[in-house]
């Protein structure tokens, strides 16, 4: 299933299409896995042991969480 995120900034987008991404590649991999990354601010937020109270830290914090799982 695809959803759409055009309505959303595109940093807030791209960072719920790599958590999808990373909830998929939970329950469906066994194997390695490389993502690689173009929008700088999840790249920095991935990075970044900060975490402010917006919508976006938030999305990434569960993006960490499934990483943290998938390691």
């Amino acid at each position: 299933m695809t959803k759409r995120y055009e309505d959303l900034p595109p940093s807030k987008a791209e960072t719920m299409a790599f958590l999808e991404a990373l909830i998929w590649a939970k329950h469906f991999t066994t194997c390695n896995i490389i993502f690689e990354l173009d929008c700088k601010s999840i790249v920095d937020g991935l990075g970044s042991i900060k975490s402010t109270r917006t919508e976006f830290s938030f999305i990434l914090v569960k993006c960490k969480e499934v990483l943290n799982k998938l390691s």
